[in-house]
């Protein structure tokens, strides 16, 4: 058998609800956008062509994301999904055994492709509210490692670190890379936070990384960018692969953009859609005899599509319950999950998606059955 390295054997193949579920289930796991595709392949007709190779530049999208972000298009490079980008940078700006840090509960793509290149994943602590605490620890292990990721709004608690914060940290990395990972920046409240988009070229040691994913809606088209001044850019560019990017996607990508003001309202909605599910989460409780009374779920703030929530001790039951008697899959963070951190923060919780009206009331239909029998 040929030889394959021990850090590459001790992983575990990626595997989504989907995988594991098949049939008629409400997927509220993924953190994908409840409104459905904002274009289609209709959108496109006449716009690609598919005998050739896609531009490895993808010099339409850079040039229609700069003009709608007010960037240079040499400040951006597009990439398969957000995801894609990571490797690269982690090839670009480090080397095998270099340090890497992230959030002890961060998105778990940061901590997959370290496992997978050989670099050491250090993470950050975060308090019960799941922000950072700047002590000296802190600024320490940000000077020794070189490069940061960071997810704001954070996958999973929904939680954004200060606009102060995310400063100080970058001031910490004068050699080193922080990354800023922006992938639901269409559901933030922040306006702060938004802003960093037009601060790219101010930092010599900033990116940030986008997805077309969530905000939108083009999950299955596997699109995203990163943006940063034109050192950085170029930099990235050289560990790409050539016509990575396929020409449907970045033609999608392009089209999508010319709807920005239905993008925005579809977000608008879903953060009232997202503030109704927290408060009616938040309601649901339990008395001794058994019937809804006292307050039961801990239902954590967040600026994303996808709500954090705490469920009793019997979450496992719970989640079963919600897979085989309602058909409804949730995020379940189980004893010993990867992305709980090392001291199991997120024992007992669930990212749940934020859905329709009506599909966010089959769930809680379903919660407050399963809580109160």
């Amino acid at each position: 058998m040929p030889y394959i390295p021990p850090h590459i054997q001790k992983l575990k193949p990626y595997q989504s609800a989907r995988d594991l579920y098949q049939g008629d289930y409400l997927f509220l796991d993924a953190n994908e956008n409840c409104f459905g595709p904002l274009v289609g392949p209709e959108d496109i007709v006449g716009d690609v062509t598919l005998s050739d190779y896609p531009d490895t530049d993808s010099t339409r999208l850079r040039e229609a994301m700069a003009n709608y972000y007010d960037l240079d298009p040499d400040e951006t490079a597009i990439f398969n999904g957000s995801d894609e980008a990571i490797p690269d940078i982690l090839l670009a700006f480090s080397s095998p055994g270099d340090k890497v840090a992230g959030l002890d509960i961060g998105f778990g793509m940061y901590r997959s492709f370290c496992q997978i290149h050989d670099r050491e994943y250090i993470e950050i602590p975060t308090n019960k509210d799941f922000k950072i605490e700047k002590k000296e620890e802190l600024s320490q292990q940000l000077k020794s490692s070189r490069v940061c990721f960071l997810d704001v709004p954070n996958n999973p608690s929904g939680q954004i670190q200060s606009v102060e914060d995310i400063e100080w940290m970058i001031e910490q990395m004068p050699e080193g890379l922080f990354v800023l990972d922006l992938a639901y920046f269409g559901f933030l409240d922040s306006e702060e936070i938004k802003n960093f988009m037009q601060r790219v070229s101010k930092y010599e040691n900033l990116l940030i990384m986008y997805s077309f994913s969530k905000t939108w809606s083009l999950a299955g088209a596997r699109i995203g960018a990163v943006f940063g001044n034109k050192n950085l850019i170029n930099a990235l560019i050289k560990v790409r692969i050539p016509y990575h990017v396929n020409s449907v996607a970045e033609a999608l990508a392009v089209k999508a953009l010319e709807k920005h003001e239905e993008m925005q309202r579809r977000c608008d909605l879903i953060k009232e859609y997202r503030a109704d599910l927290m408060r009616k989460l938040s309601m649901i409780k339990l008395s001794d005899s058994g019937q809804l009374g006292e307050s039961i779920l801990q239902v954590y703030p967040s600026q994303a599509n996808f709500i954090l929530v705490r469920f009793p001790e019997n979450s496992q039951e719970i989640f079963g319950r919600l897979v085989e008697e309602h058909r409804i899959i949730l995020r379940y963070f189980g004893a010993g999950d990867t992305l709980a951190g090392k001291d199991n923060k997120l024992a007992h919780c669930v990212r749940i998606t934020v859905g329709t009206p009506e599909q966010n009331e089959e769930l809680l239909e379903a919660l407050k059955k399963i809580l109160s029998s």
